[in-house]
């Protein structure tokens, strides 16, 4: 939690931040063999870091590699995460978030996934508006198991809907 509340710049911190994607993968197929909500759920918390052109983590994977659910989980994670007020940032607009989205379809994101996502940009607000966050500045490194339980605040909401 110390990383998530740091308010500057992650520095050893961001190597101990990585390894949540592996560590909630562990113990979520610990618990899934036969709950298919729960495998969905390991397969995102595995692969919801990784980008389109394989410089992401843990396994730095690449294109169709990375399953669809961590390519979807992905754009609404990074949504949540840089509209969303940090200690160490403040919340972007929507336009900027727009703009960032399509800057970097094909290199981060899955263009895919961007096109699906802006396709449905003013439903996703409608939504956001609904399901506001209750605490702003909280950690939100399982973002990934909600959207999967269809339980997500906030833009992580519309991805379950997209899901």
């Amino acid at each position: 939690m110390r990383c998530c509340l740091k308010p500057g710049k992650l520095d050893d911190e961001f190597a101990i931040r990585k390894r949540h994607a592996e560590i909630v993968w562990q113990i979520l197929q610990g618990h899934s063999s036969s709950n298919r909500m729960l495998r969905m759920a390991a397969e995102i918390a595995l692969a919801h870091h990784e980008k389109f052109d394989g410089s992401g983590y843990p396994r730095r994977l690449a294109g169709e590699a990375i399953p669809l659910v961590g390519r979807i989980v992905a754009v609404a994670d990074v949504i949540d995460a840089l509209t969303s007020p940090r200690p160490y940032k403040r919340a972007w607009s929507l336009e900027d978030e727009a703009a960032f989205l399509r800057d970097n379809a094909g290199s981060h994101f899955d263009p895919r996934c961007v096109e699906a996502f802006l396709a449905v940009w003013d439903r996703a607000l409608e939504i956001r508006a609904r399901y506001p966050d209750k605490v702003k500045e909280e950690c939100h490194f399982f973002f990934m198991t909600e959207v999967a339980a269809g339980a997500g605040a906030g833009a992580g909401a519309a991805a379950a809907a997209v899901l």
